[in-house]
């Protein structure tokens, strides 16, 4: 397994998602919300088989399940990425909205995850309405904190 080809498919997924997060925030008629939510997800899912090979030297499992692929990585990792997670949350501006729905980080990045496990599956398939709600406001930090685990104990060339 290419582990640095796993990681830069994902920054160029993320890099994707960057942008269309930025075009979302402009008053277009159609925001790119369903493209936004493939990419961001898709990005997650890929950091998160990077670190599964790195800590494994196995090839990853072909699924899209985000909890489930939380769940396969080390105890360590798991707590390294929480612990990040939870340290760029903390400082979200995105906290001090009334009524913004952040009963999810209670169990930290698992819950956020296991909230949105299964996003890229159903918003790529969202013209024949396979759409569900999800609260994806924290995927810039998600991937943030695995991307520092990775970096933490592999050196991408």
């Amino acid at each position: 397994m290419d582990i640095s080809r796993i990681y830069y498919d994902a920054c160029q997924f993320e890099e994707t998602a960057g942008f269309l997060s930025h075009q979302i925030s402009l008053p277009l008629a159609r925001p790119p919300v369903i493209a936004f939510v493939v990419n961001a997800t898709f990005s997650i899912e890929l950091f998160l088989k990077c670190l599964i090979v790195i800590e494994t030297r196995k090839k990853p499992k072909r699924i899209h399940d985000l909890h489930e692929l939380y769940r396969m990585l080390s105890r360590e990792s798991q707590t390294a990425v929480n612990d990040e997670f939870l340290k760029i949350v903390a400082l979200s501006p995105l906290l001090n909205i009334p009524d913004f729905p952040s009963d999810n980080l209670q169990g930290g990045v698992e819950s956020v995850l296991k909230g949105m496990d299964d996003a890229f599956v159903k918003w790529r398939y969202s013209s024949m309405g396979m759409t569900k709600s999800y609260n994806v406001s924290f995927t810039k930090e998600i991937i943030t904190s695995i991307k520092v685990r990775i970096n933490s104990i592999y050196s991408i060339q």
